[in-house]
């Protein structure tokens, strides 16, 4: 499948600015928004990519753990268990022999109602 054609006028603008600010002009986004918007409003839009926030010790050595217990001088765990790795044992046996039970009859209907229609004059 191919890509879909761009119009020349889609690829004749020019692209939006794009601002990746530190943490330190990030912390009031409000204030770095103000600083930008004289430039990014002769776009119309702009493009503004937070900064991530720098991961916590813990994360970094839980996941500097687990990247060694998967480095390839380790043998390699297991595969899990799949349920259809056996071989299928067959089709199941059949249920026990059970006594059929007679369904007894419905109960007739109730008798039709009479209605009488009364007229108010």
């Amino acid at each position: 499948m191919s890509d879909p054609e761009i119009p020349s006028w889609l690829r004749s603008l020019p692209r939006a600015p794009e601002y990746r600010p530190t943490e330190t002009e990030f912390a009031d986004p409000i204030a770095f928004i103000s600083r930008i918007e004289r430039e990014a409003a002769a776009f119309g839009i702009c493009k503004v990519i937070p900064p991530l926030p720098k991961p916590s010790k813990r994360f970094v050595l839980a996941n500097l753990n687990r990247s060694l217990s998967k480095s390839p001088t380790s043998p390699p765990p297991p595969p899990p268990p799949h349920r259809l790795a056996a071989p299928f044992p067959g089709p199941p046996p059949p249920p026990p022999h059970r006594e059929a039970v007679p369904i007894p009859p419905p109960p007739p209907p109730p008798p039709p109602l009479r209605l009488r229609r009364r007229v108010h004059y």
